[in-house]
């Protein structure tokens, strides 16, 4: 894009600017030559582009924020309702603040469907938003076609900060209010077609307080109450088409023109043609006009009004109303598992980056992230200038006092979590955003296991045995009595419940237990085993001499069969016997089995020191 030029005071020639510094003309950016056309075919761009390239063949409807078409930052479509809106008593007057909301004043724009004059009916109208790549500077453009050519017409075209609407079907009010900074482009339709004067003013309640005041001759004069000279115009080019002499500039068709989208005129004719004096369109670098060190404002709404004449006093007459949100965020989030826990419940860790892709400066930026099960915390991001973005937690991003990016002991594996993101499009005036917020959203977002975390943890148990044997009088018989013990333990990194052992001599089954990763249980007694003090845990299985009348305390014992004789170790009988440990995992899987076989020889009273 061309950077061109200086912006001056240039009285003698019909040009009075704002102050001293470099403009982009919206030629560069945009075709301003008062044709639409020529239509480069569907999903095609003029370089530079046209109403045709960005409207198509049917009109965009609304709005196409985001990926706009042919370059644009933002592009909104308008097209005129059967039954025409327009203002209606003596309170609507640009100077005038759109409602009552907020303010004491009961002047407020009020609107009608009864019919306007068909050469200030307008029939569609059009607006896109650009960033000169270069400058980086704001380029606003717009157009619109009228009803009927037969006599000339003035028109308003106003960019809202905040999101303006009817209040009403047929008649009423409106809703939203005027922010410092909105914007209002005065223009006309000439009836014979050529270059049209333009002047924009800023809503400035601050500057100007005045009831009323002369016309102002030089930007930075009040035009209004309520309103500031931005830029004025009065002879803009000599040679009927904008050039690149200024920073605004509006013209209106010298002949007929084709629109690729459907147009009719009172007077009929050929399809979609727009007879000489019927089609507007102009553009201003925004940024290169509006104060020196103020915030450039982003829009959420706009509207085009035709109006009895460029005077700040004009009746306004008919007009289309439409959303033009210019300003916007993104906001995307990162989501990880970072610790399976023992009871199967799992951390969590989150970050994010909220992103300004819209058209201009955003205040007051806040990032609201909520896991799902867990507490939603809002980080407090300042202003982000056009294309910056922010991570959240960070410097810029910061974490709240008392909260954590992590969310721990959630049950889900995997976790979703969402985020939302705010906006004020102008600053802060006491605390309060008076313009408008935009959001943004993300989520809900799955949760993903990156390379190197325990959040699969293994399950795992071990079991061991001991054992003894002892002689039992029963009755008039002595009997051999096998006595055993030993540990389960859990060796996994998942907590253990419904752990159970049995012993396939008979003994047992004993249990269940619960088991933290670890942990080792006496499975005959119960106890935990521990170094202590006290030590606890399984109990010393020692030979005895003599005769015993029962199982040691702690123990478990069975009397073997012939099943369990194993044969001969040092030409003594020896028994055999196996426990099998089960359990259950703290994510619902089964751990096991798992088995540990002991061997006893049989001694006769107090021969073997041991077995």
């Amino acid at each position: 894009m061309l950077a061109c030029c200086t912006l001056f005071a240039l009285a003698s020639a019909g040009v009075v600017l704002v102050a001293t510094g470099s403009f982009v003309s919206p030629i560069t950016v945009f075709q301003l030559n008062g044709d639409p056309g020529p239509n480069p075919g569907a999903g095609n761009c003029t370089s530079p582009p046209n109403w045709d390239s960005l409207n198509g063949t049917t009109g965009i409807t609304g709005v196409d924020a985001n990926g706009s078409a042919c370059g644009s930052t933002i592009r909104s479509f308008i097209t005129g309702p059967s039954a025409p809106t327009n203002f209606t008593t003596g309170g609507s007057k640009d100077f005038n603040d759109i409602s009552s909301a907020g303010i004491t004043s009961t002047h407020v724009w009020q609107f009608t469907t009864t019919s306007t004059p068909d050469k200030d009916t307008l029939t569609n109208g059009y607006a896109a938003s650009y960033t000169d790549a270069t400058t980086q500077h704001i380029i606003l453009v717009f157009g619109a076609e009228r009803f009927a050519v037969n006599g000339d017409s003035n028109i308003g075209i106003w960019f809202f900060q905040q999101a303006v609407g009817l209040n009403g079907s047929t008649k009423g009010n409106f809703t939203g209010v005027h922010t410092p900074g909105d914007i209002l482009a005065v223009s006309a339709f000439t009836q014979g077609g050529g270059v049209s004067s333009i002047s924009v003013y800023e809503w400035n309640p601050t500057a100007c307080t005045a009831s009323s005041y002369p016309s102002p001759t030089a930007a930075g004069q009040c035009f209004a109450t309520n309103l500031l000279t931005l830029f004025l115009d009065t002879a803009v080019g000599s040679t009927g088409i904008c050039n690149l002499s200024s920073p605004a500039c509006a013209v209106v068709n010298s002949a007929p023109v084709v629109t690729s989208w459907p147009y009719a005129t009172k007077f009929g004719g050929s399809a979609n043609t727009v007879p000489q004096g019927g089609f507007y369109e102009g553009g201003f670098d925004l940024t290169a006009i509006f104060p020196a060190g103020t915030p450039v404002p982003c829009f959420s709404s706009f509207l085009e009004e035709t109006r009895s004449s460029q005077s700040a006093s004009a009746v306004l007459k008919d007009f289309l109303l439409g959303a033009f949100p210019q300003c916007h965020i993104s906001v995307s989030k990162n989501y990880a598992c970072t610790q399976q826990n023992a009871d199967n419940t799992f951390n969590y860790s989150y970050n994010g980056t909220v992103s300004n892709d819209g058209g201009g400066q955003v205040f007051n930026v806040q990032v609201t992230d909520t896991p799902t099960g867990g507490s939603a915390v809002t980080y407090n991001c300042g202003t982000l200038a056009k294309g910056a973005s922010a991570t959240y937690p960070s410097a810029t991003c910061p974490q709240p006092t008392g909260t954590t990016n992590t969310v721990s002991n959630l049950t889900a594996h995997p976790a979703t979590n969402s985020v939302s993101a705010s906006a004020c499009t102008g600053p802060l005036v006491g605390g309060n955003c008076v313009s408008s917020v935009i959001t943004a959203d993300f989520g809900p977002v799955t949760s993903t296991d990156p390379p190197g975390t325990t959040c699969n943890l293994p399950s795992d148990i071990a079991v061991a045995k001991r054992c003894v044997t002892a002689f039992q009088s029963s009755g008039s018989e002595i009997v051999v009595r096998v006595d055993f013990t030993g540990e389960v333990t859990n060796n996994g990194s998942l907590n253990l419940s419904n752990v159970s052992v049995s012993d396939d001599a008979g003994g047992g089954p004993f249990g269940p237990f619960t088991l933290t990763p670890g942990q080792s249980k006496c499975y005959t007694n119960g106890q935990l085993v521990s170094v202590g003090p006290p030590a606890t845990g399984c109990p010393s299985l020692t030979v005895t001499d003599g005769l015993t009348s029962g199982t040691p305390t702690g123990a478990a014992s069975y009397f073997p069969s012939s099943a369990n004789a194993f044969g001969l170790t040092a030409g003594r009988i020896s028994f055999t016997d196996t426990v099998t440990a089960t359990g259950t995992a703290s994510n619902g899987t089964t751990v096991g089995p798992k088995t540990a076989s002991a061997t006893c020889v049989i001694c006769p009273l107090g021969a073997c020191a041991t077995q």
